[in-house]
Order: structure tokens, then sequence, then C-alpha cells
């Protein structure tokens, strides 16, 4: 999230075709930890003549910010991250939450940074399994507007990346036609749920 035409702050990160990276935390970590991202695939596709899988990309960066907790000389990172993205070999989605900690697990849904735990509880009153990719998406544009307070949080832009049929099962920016409109269905879903009807929520 971020003030809308701006790169200093961006959070979402493609590091190949088919990965893209959400940032939270300390940024300056997070640019670090992308960068270790891109070369990991870049040296993979060297080795191995494909894309890296979203699993091994997931315990490589894992096992890099666990190293940092283990040794003094090292600094832990201040960044958390999630990793989407697409297994060509099987086919499949995959989504993983790694913590600061270089734990790494995989997940249908999580979330990183101030109002996570808001986020989460939102995120676990939905079947995201059931969900078509564009109710996804005013979903989630539903939780991000929904955790930021306009009182004390800084202003933003909602972010949003996909891998998806749409894109070619490749990794991008959702487009801006469809970002707005995300945006602007998750703006009448919070409308409605102030008045105490909320179609998209879970039975």
């Amino acid at each position: 999230m971020l003030v809308e035409g701006g790169v200093a702050a961006r959070r979402i990160h493609g590091v190949d075709t088919h990965v893209g990276i959400a940032v939270a935390g300390h940024v300056p970590d997070g640019r670090f930890l992308i960068g270790q991202a891109r070369d990991a695939a870049r040296q993979y596709k060297t080795n191995f003549g494909e894309q890296i899988p979203p699993h091994t990309l997931n315990d490589r960066i894992g096992n890099l910010m666990h190293i940092t907790t283990v040794y003094d000389q090292y600094r832990p990172f201040g960044a958390s991250l999630i990793v989407g993205g697409y297994d060509s070999q099987t086919k499949t989605h995959e989504l993983y939450n790694i913590e600061p900690t270089g734990m790494a697990v995989r997940c249908f849904g999580a979330a990183q940074g101030k109002g996570q735990r808001a986020a989460k509880t939102e995120i676990d009153k939905y079947k995201f399994g059931t969900r078509t990719v564009a109710e996804a998406l005013s979903i989630v544009s539903k939780i991000l507007l929904g955790v930021h307070d306009e009182a004390k949080d800084k202003p933003m832009e909602v972010e949003l990346g996909w891998v998806c049929e749409a894109s070619g099962w490749q990794y991008e920016a959702v487009p801006k036609a469809l970002r707005d409109a995300a945006i602007a269905a998750a703006k009448s879903q919070l409308d409605a749920a102030a008045a105490g009807d909320d179609p998209m929520q879970a039975s």
C-alpha cells in the first residue's frame, strides 16, 4: 500500500515470470530479500533450465532468513514475506508465508504487517477456494480497506497482483481498470456491511 504513483514504498514485487512476493516490515530489508529471491530464481533456471518452483524458492528464502537468527554476527531481517506463484510442473498455485524467523509455511490465505490480526480474522470468514478471481479481488480489496484507519494511518494505494488464467499463468500487477473496479466493489461491500447486509460474507 502506498500513495498512488509512488515507487519507493512499493510492497508487491515480481520475482520471476511466475512468482510474486509481497513484503511487510523494514523496506530496505524487504528490498534485499527480493533481490535474493530474484538471484535464486535466475540461478535455478541457469542450473536446471526451468523456472524455480514456488516451494523451492520459499525454502531458500526461509533458510536465508533463519540463518540470521542463529549466528551472532548477523542481524535478523525486519521483514516478512508472502510468496505466491504457479508451479508449471504440478499445475498448481502455491502461497507461502515467511516470518522474520525464517519459519515458512504453505497456506491458503495470509496477512502480514500492520493490521494483520484483523486481516486474518476477515480472511477466515471467506471461502476463497470457492471464489472466482474477480470475487477474490474485491474481497481482498475490502479487507485491505477495512483494516486501514484513515484517521491514524498514512494515505495508501491498494496494490494487487495475480497469477491466474487471466494473466496467462504469469505473475503481473492486476490491470488498473480491474483494480479500480475491485476497489469500487469493495467500498460497496463495506457500505453494505455497515448496514448489516454483506452479500460476500461466507455463510
